[in-house]
């Protein structure tokens, strides 16, 4: 790349690049049988897991469902029905990195999908007694988890939380997880996107470039989960990004389905939220968004996102070019 953020991107150089992981995404079978999202983790500081579930039940429809303390550490579970539950916990010592520190996926076979990982030289090991982490963390600041059993019971005492959690009905309209951004060092995205492939056996959707971000986006589809992993990084290796610099490479931000994008945006602006992202409508283009401000506490951001008619994407089509 030979061009800096104020003349703009070299697309000749991103289109080239573009060709090339799209060459080596077309030859990854993908370790088999992931059949759902399971769960998300939320990392939380010790003594901070109240705040951050706060924080998320009210920007979201999500419920506190049960918690449980072990070594003075907290764990709650947050539910929604028909969704997949986001697991908050207290971690002693916390690193660089943005609050989602885990991304958990059903599979039908966890022995079969080892197998596909030692085939494709995907690194592997247990977490705990029915799950298994795969791939490399320091490419995206998140974990891949895998289970055929689903979320395992948390360990310790159960506790009894008080929350106060803002009456907020128009959350109504926000459902489940809809996608993770990741941001990462424009050197990883290739690779990151690629080992993805492997461990999900989702679809490679392409890349864009969104102009207002200057950012380059490439899209995996986790198909049988109804999720995606969007990774996100600039287009210049080694030029500043607050981002990477503040947190590493980790989730910018999660985004929820949501019916009546503009419902919320006005309740939350009413309720005194700030935005990172002002409602940006084009429902005329399939797409309608908002993203509110960044947590202080885990760094994460929440997006609100709404498609329309055969719109399938992540951003204003006005706004990106496709690569």
């Amino acid at each position: 790349m030979n061009s800096s953020p104020s003349e703009g991107p070299d697309l000749a150089g991103l289109r080239e690049e573009e060709a090339g992981l799209a060459a080596a995404a077309a030859g990854v079978t993908g370790a088999p049988g992931v059949t759902a999202l399971d769960h998300l983790v939320i990392r939380a500081g010790a003594g901070e897991a109240t705040a951050v579930a706060g924080e998320i039940l009210g920007l979201s429809r999500y419920c506190p469902a049960r918690a449980t303390e072990a070594d003075g550490l907290l764990t709650i579970v947050l539910e929604r029905p028909n969704c997949p539950p986001l697991l908050v916990r207290e971690e002693r010592t916390i690193g660089k990195g943005t609050g989602c520190a885990a991304v958990a996926f059903r599979v039908r076979d966890l022995s079969a999908f080892t197998r596909a990982c030692a085939a494709a030289g995907v690194p592997y090991r247990p977490a705990g007694a029915v799950m298994v982490e795969a791939g490399r963390p320091t490419l995206t600041g998140v974990r891949y988890l895998f289970t055929a059993s689903g979320m395992p019971e948390s360990e310790g005492r159960e506790v009894n939380l008080s929350l106060n959690v803002p009456d907020r009905p128009y959350l109504a309209a926000a459902g489940c997880p809809d996608h993770l951004a990741v941001r990462l060092d424009p050197r990883d995205r290739a690779a990151a996107v690629i080992e993805c492939l492997h461990l999900t056996g989702g679809i490679f959707e392409g890349s864009e470039y969104v102009t207002p971000f200057r950012s380059v986006n490439s899209v995996v589809r986790v198909k049988n989960a109804d999720f995606a992993l969007n990774f996100v990084s600039g287009t210049t290796p080694g030029a500043p990004d607050p981002f990477l610099a503040r947190f590493g490479p980790g989730v910018h931000h999660l985004a929820f389905t949501t019916r009546g994008v503009a419902t919320v945006a006005a309740g939350l602006e009413e309720d005194g939220v700030g935005f990172a992202l002002p409602l940006t409508e084009s429902p005329a283009a399939g797409v309608r968004q908002m993203m509110a401000a960044r947590s202080e506490l885990t760094g994460l951001i929440v997006e609100y996102i709404e498609r329309f008619e055969e719109f399938a994407g992540y951003f204003d089509p006005g706004a990106t070019v496709r690569l």
